[in-house]
């Protein structure tokens, strides 16, 4: 057992780390960046766009498999979806971690995700 009175710092951080700020499990706290997420240039002229702020999971969800059945029935290149970046990124997450294209993909819709910036996704029709 430590003695508190004279040993502060291993009282707090523990036997193994020596000082306060390093941690046992660091957390990767935000997108990777891939070569067609942050750098790249993305035209968006002629997509649909989906504005899904005020939206629950589910209904976004809905709403963006819906839109994209949309762009290819007119023949448009694509969706741009604004969800956001602040306030919850539920949606954010959904759609650039793979889950979206799954989703498309068993409605027979293939289609590359690229995020436009920190609160846009592109999703191109292929």
């Amino acid at each position: 057992m430590v003695d508190r009175r004279r040993d502060l710092t291993r009282h707090l951080n523990g036997r193994r780390r020596t000082n306060g700020s390093a941690k046992r499990n660091p957390q990767r706290q935000g997108m990777a960046r891939s070569p067609t997420s942050w750098g790249a240039k993305v035209n968006t002229t002629g997509f649909k766009r989906r504005d899904v702020h005020e939206s629950s999971l589910n209904d976004a969800k809905r709403y963006i498999v819906e839109d994209v059945r949309d762009a290819r029935t007119d023949e448009q290149p694509g969706v741009l979806v604004c969800h956001g970046y602040r306030g919850g990124t539920a949606i954010r997450d959904w759609m650039r971690n793979g889950s979206l294209e799954q989703a498309l993909t068993t409605h027979n819709l293939n289609v590359r995700i690229q995020a436009v910036d920190e609160g846009n996704t592109a999703i191109r029709l292929v």
